[in-house]
């Protein structure tokens, strides 16, 4: 068992005024089987008002909109945790976790993959495949791009070899999830993967090429990135926007 605590902030510059600013976060941490939250805060930059709610993957989601003109959004959450994965913890599995999403959908490379070197290897064997085959490259793909695209470049980030690895594991017959999270470090959020077995759900990270432990911090679950994703807003103006984030998890002495 391990009790981490963990700061992050992520701020949206704007070059001119911005109004009517709708935005929806998902950057509050959640309880799990593995994870209890024991005190978290949300600060939000302009202050404005928003409301707690749940998605359907039982993620949280901090819902607002600052009418007010502003060139600065910003939200910081800094909390504690306690993790423990001493012991294989019984949990529920969504039904859609076992079919295709738009970033993990399969086509003809995946499928080649799958038949060459992945059929009858087991789910931490497609993880170190994932990481044989893509290159960890950042700028060269998108939140948009998909597990077949990444495949054919040979190269991604986190989330593009947690969309690959997805893809695999449910050809696989495993259901298998996307999860964005925090690592102990200083950087930005992470990605990683996790695949249902006999009841329980295990962790996998393609990009380190190891076991999640206590070391890390879950924010949300979903298919794939598109249910995951930090922040969205939608505002009133015409401006460019730069987005920064920071991240800094600790282990607390206990």
């Amino acid at each position: 068992m391990k009790r981490l605590t963990y700061h992050f902030r992520t701020n949206i510059s704007f070059d001119q005024d911005v109004t009517d600013h709708y935005f929806t976060l998902r950057c509050l941490l959640r309880d799990t089987p593995f994870q209890h939250i024991l005190s978290q805060t949300l600060t939000l930059e302009p202050e404005t008002y928003w409301l707690l709610q749940r998605d359907g993957f039982g993620n949280l989601l901090e819902v607002g909109c600052h009418r007010a003109a502003h060139r600065v959004f910003g939200f910081t959450v800094a909390g504690e945790a306690e993790v423990d994965i001493s012991q294989p913890q019984p949990d529920r599995c969504n039904p859609l976790f076992s079919y295709a999403s738009p970033l993990t959908a399969v086509g003809p490379g995946l499928t080649a993959l799958f038949e060459a070197q992945g059929r009858g290897k087991s789910p931490e064997e497609l993880m170190h495949l994932v990481h044989r085959v893509i290159a960890y490259t950042p700028g060269v793909t998108g939140i948009h791009t998909t597990a077949e695209e990444a495949l054919a470049l040979g190269q991604g980030v986190c989330q593009d070899e947690a969309h690959i690895l997805i893809a695999l594991l449910r050809m696989a017959g495993y259901p298998a999830r996307y999860v964005c999270g925090l690592f102990v470090g200083e950087g930005a959020t992470h990605a990683w993967v996790e695949y249902y077995d006999q009841g329980c759900w295990y962790g996998l990270d393609p990009t380190r090429d190891c076991l999640p432990v206590e070391n890390y911090l879950v924010i949300s679950y979903g298919r794939d990135y598109s249910d995951c994703p930090v922040e969205r807003g939608v505002f009133r103006g015409d401006s460019c926007q730069l987005q920064t984030v920071f991240m800094q998890v600790r282990e607390k002495a206990q």
